[in-house]
Formats: C-alpha cells, structure tokens, sequence
C-alpha cells in the first residue's frame, strides 16, 4: 500500500544514490592515474609503459604495442609525475628568466623578449620560472636547484655579481645572457653591437643636418648605455662637432623619461636631436618638450631604440631602432639546449625605424 512515508523513502534512497554517483564520477574525474593503471589497461608490464612514454632509445617495441599503451594513457587521462621524470632523467625541465625589475617585464623590450623565450621553450617541452631584481629578495634558482638554465634579460653586472656567477658555473649551469651590452664574457652572450649602434644613430641625425645632441636616458653605469655613448661621441668627435650633453634618468620608464625632461628642458636647450637610450624615455622626453612649448620636430628632434608599439601612435610618430627580439629569444632557448660547451658571443643586427619625430635642418 502506498503512503506518504514511502514516497518519503523512496526520495530519500534516490537522493543517496544521486550523492553516490557523483562521489563516484568526481573520484574518477580528480583520481590520479598511474602508470601501472595504464600497464593493466594496455595489458602490458609497467616497464613498457615507461619505454613508449618516455620514448627510450635502444629499446625495440612493436607499433602494434606502442598504439595499445598511447590509447591506453589517452583514455585514462594519465599525465606522467613531473617530479618522477625529473628524477629518472636527472632534469627539471625548467629555465630561469630574471629580468632587472619587476616594473619593466611588459615594456617594449622585455615583453616581446620574453614571449619568443616561452614560445621555444614550450616547444621543446620546457616549463619557466620568472622572476625580477630586487634588492631584499635575489633570485633564488641557482640555490633552490629549481631550473636546469637561465636566461638573463639585459642584466647590469651589479645584478649579477662574481659570487653567483661563479656558483652557476660550479653547478654546471647553463646560462645565457641576452642584452645589457655583452658584459659576461664566460657565458653565452646575444646582444646588438650598442658601439654600432651609437655610431649608426649619431651619422644619421648628422646627415639630417644635426650639430648639437642630448645623449638622454639610462644610465652611465649600464653597459648598453655606456656603449651606445661612446659609438655617439666617437663619431661627433670625428666630424669635429661639439661634445653631446648628456643626461642620466633614474630609471627607463616613460614617468622617468617625462620628469627628467621637464627638469632639463627647463634649463636648457641647446640642442637641436636628443638620442635616448629606449623608446620609453624619448616617448616621456616627448611629452616634456610639448608642454614647454617645444615643437617635435621643429625646435626638436628624437630619436629612440626598441621601436615599441606605442611611440608609432605618439603624436608626432617615433624614430626608433628596432632588435630582432624574435630570434634571440628563440637563440637562447637553442643554445641552453645544445652540446656546446664554450661560450658562444652573437651579436645580431639592428634596423632604423624612421618616423616623424626626426627634422632635417637646412644647412
């Protein structure tokens, strides 16, 4: 006979049989999957499985048992130990980046650097572990055994002092150092020529009828900086014009480009091309000049290096040098990779970008 109080059970035991199915589909979804679970389910031992998914050499398997263990791993959803694997095959599958600060990692330099660096790695199966300059809290890679390699993004040396890089060394650690004017010589080095790179822009605002420069941005202690002013004055100093005057920013970001041209252009003007050290300084050099009432490029020219996205939508369209950043971030990753045991020092070429924020002066 039906009654109410049945009706009760009846809702009740469903319920503990809804609760109990979900129990059970969640175990399997979230359970983790083993490679014996993967041996039983092939129908093969455990060492095969570790022979078709690790792919080991010198080992002979059938194709027939290959696809039966690959279609087996597919269906169960198994994903093998990170940690397992990086002890059998003694690597971490892992490449340090550090760049100089964490304030820098998205600017026109380190963003499109770093994006060619994850793209190879990925492609070859390697994972990476970012970190930045600071001065309480060093990059603990080396210390930690956390990476198989590094890559550095345009390090000063101050960044990377003799004791740590002799603790790399000592550890058999690969490093490659791309930027910040090739100073490192024991490890492997990609760069543009920063000398060149001075030498190319100051022929070119000369040959634009330019005789008095402002070497603006960065600062004198960094390599690159350093390197790039002396390629500028060495060629001004062989056509017998005036030494260029020369004006350190605290940093390379847009905000320390725009208060060191405030502050500079309201002592002084003469100088007729500013050469900055990266696109963000010339860009906030830019905005300085336009509120002291400085007309780019009549009354001023700019000419910056990284050719970044933005300074193609300023209001008077930037000249920059542009770096293959592509392709030594895609280097570095290859070199980490490679036998080559000595250092290998590549510079790469660097290209003129041409804009509006260049005038030529009537001589």
């Amino acid at each position: 006979m039906f009654t109410w109080a049945l009706l009760g059970e009846l809702k009740l035991d469903r319920t503990k049989e809804l609760i109990y199915t979900y129990k059970w589909k969640l175990s399997r979804r979230y359970s983790v999957v083993s490679r014996d679970d993967v041996a039983r389910h092939a129908g093969v031992s455990g060492a095969t499985v570790s022979y078709v998914l690790n792919d080991t050499p010198g080992v002979s398997i059938s194709e027939k048992t290959r696809q039966a263990v690959l279609r087996a791993a597919a269906e169960l959803g198994y994903r093998p130990s990170l940690a397992g694997r990086a002890l059998r095959l003694g690597r971490l599958h892992q490449i340090g980046v550090v760049a100089p600060s964490g304030d820098i990692l998205f600017s026109a330099y380190h963003e499109p650097l770093l994006r060619a660096i994850w793209r190879a790695a990925s492609q070859n199966g390697y994972r990476l572990l970012l970190d930045a300059l600071r001065p309480s809290a060093p990059p603990s890679f080396v210390s930690d055994h956390a990476v198989d390699a590094i890559i550095t993004m345009a390090l000063p040396p101050s960044a990377f002092p003799l004791k740590a890089r002799r603790l790399v060394r000592k550890q058999k650690i690969p490093v490659v150092m791309i930027g910040g004017g090739s100073w490192a010589q024991e490890f492997h080095t990609l760069d543009i020529d920063n000398i060149q790179l001075g030498e190319t822009a100051a022929e070119y605002l000369i040959a634009r009828g330019h005789r008095r420069f402002l070497l603006f941005g960065g600062q004198e202690q960094s390599v690159a900086v350093f390197k790039r002013r002396q390629g500028f004055r060495k060629r001004v100093a062989a056509h017998g014009l005036p030494e260029p005057a020369l004006y350190d920013t605290s940093a390379v970001e847009l905000d320390d480009g725009y208060r060191g041209g405030l502050t500079l252009l309201s002592q002084r003007r003469d100088f007729t091309a500013a050469f900055c050290y990266n696109d963000n300084t010339a860009l906030g050099l830019l905005r300085a000049a336009g509120e002291r009432g400085i007309r780019i490029p009549v009354d001023l020219s700019i000419l910056g290096v990284d050719a970044a996205p933005v300074g193609q939508y300023a209001p008077c369209r930037l000249a920059s040098f542009r770096q293959p950043l592509d392709i030594m971030g895609e280097e570095a990753v290859r070199l980490i990779l490679s036998p080559l045991k000595e250092p290998v020092h590549r510079y790469f070429p660097f290209e003129l970008i041409e804009g509006e924020s260049i005038t030529t002066i009537s001589k």
